[in-house]
């Protein structure tokens, strides 16, 4: 399952400058994380070393097709991989930012066309420095509903902050996650995450991302 902000509202502009609005035509953009693992959002650990998780978009008038991937083993390519391809649409009502779509998740060895989640989020300023969002997923596979509170605070115009907490129907399990993002330039940033569920051990996660 796709890493903590990899495409939230809340932090997509610092992420992936080149993603465009639902008024802006065709776009493309793309970007890769190195990241010291992979761990998902709700704090599950899907690697035990290094992550490179590369992925590419193309978008058009908002709809957009993204397909994002990581190893899932020691090695940063081949056995063990993750592919995550996402059918969406993005745009801004008033103050409102969402997006809505499909996620499916596929594995390679063993070969797997795992499971899939519907998904929507909307965030939106709470003042100049603040953004807050709400995230909701869905698995019809196994029945399972993921609700998930954001918030992320800019700083300065190179440091932000965010949180999150989220809950999963299926057991009631509760997960959140605290971090900090530093913005070298336009393309690269670093970030700190630290991830804590009550169904795993707390987990620390370094990453450097690059976007295009």
């Amino acid at each position: 399952m796709k890493s903590l902000a990899a495409f939230s509202l809340l932090t997509l502009a610092a992420v992936a400058p080149g993603i465009a609005s639902a008024d802006e035509g065709l776009s493309f953009s793309g970007g890769a994380t190195l990241a010291s693992k992979y761990v998902g959002s709700s704090g599950t650990k899907y690697s035990n070393g290094v992550a490179f998780q590369p992925w590419v978009e193309l978008g058009y008038n908002g709809a957009y097709v993204n397909l994002w991937t990581s190893n899932m083993q020691r090695a940063v390519a081949g056995n063990g991989q993750e592919y995550d391809l996402t059918l969406g649409y993005r745009g801004t009502t008033g103050t409102y930012d969402y997006n809505v779509g499909y996620v499916r998740y596929y594995y390679s060895d063993p070969s797997d066309n795992c499971c899939g989640e519907y998904f929507g989020e909307v965030s939106a300023p709470a003042n100049q420095d603040l953004t807050l969002g709400v995230h909701v997923s869905y698995d019809p596979n196994s029945d399972v509903l993921d609700t998930r509170l954001m918030g992320d605070y800019t700083l300065t115009d190179r440091i932000g902050l965010g949180a999150t907490f989220g809950r999963l129907s299926q057991d009631g399990a509760t997960y959140g996650t605290v971090y900090g993002s530093y913005k070298i330039n336009d393309a690269i940033s670093l970030s700190a995450t630290y991830h804590d569920s009550d169904e795993t051990v707390p987990y620390g996660v370094f990453a450097v991302d690059y976007a295009f």
